[in-house]
């Protein structure tokens, strides 16, 4: 082979692991339930545990939609954050993002189960307007479910956190 060639063909390589595209593991629902739960033995009460999971929401600025001891259901969403940048406000485009969260405690056995579900919201808002003044608004959103571990794992570490303090024999804790 002439040195161009073996040049081009050593440049097409390099283009071809530049634009590979990351594949990322598909998650079997067994999976998905691994990452989202945690269960709890007998010794805690399930109030408790409910009680846990909405303290820990709203210690972590979530705000409480709905929680529901009988169905043990909470859920909650956070503040709306405003990702917009500097370039998007020029363009007339703005971007939104949330996060809402859902969880359910359930008995489990002699125990209880947490399960927790994040979902990331983000809504994009484009705004053209022609020379005449007309304007016309289009907006576009997409939902991802949070299959994180160290999302799960740093919220449930918080639940078992807020279940020693709220069980600390019903003591007052003052600062």
């Amino acid at each position: 082979m002439t040195k161009p060639k073996i040049l081009i063909m050593a440049f097409m390589g390099l283009l071809l692991v530049a634009c590979a595209k990351e594949v990322k593991p598909v998650l079997t629902p067994i999976e998905k339930q691994q990452i989202q739960s945690r269960t709890y033995d007998g010794t805690i009460d399930r109030e408790d545990l409910f009680n846990a999971v909405v303290t820990v929401f709203q210690d972590k600025g979530y705000i409480i939609e709905n929680a529901h001891l009988a169905t043990g259901i909470v859920t909650a969403t956070s503040e709306t954050e405003n990702n917009t940048t500097g370039w998007q406000t020029l363009t007339g485009i703005t971007s939104k993002a949330k996060t809402k969260v859902t969880a359910t405690v359930q008995k489990y056995g002699k125990g209880s189960r947490v399960r927790l579900n994040f979902l990331n919201i983000s809504n994009t808002t484009q705004k053209t307007c022609n020379a005449w003044g007309f304007c016309n608004t289009s907006q576009d959103s997409s939902d991802k479910v949070v299959y994180d571990d160290a999302v799960y794992t740093s919220i449930f570490n918080a639940i078992d956190d807020a279940i020693f303090v709220l069980g600390a024999g019903g003591t007052e804790v003052t600062r």
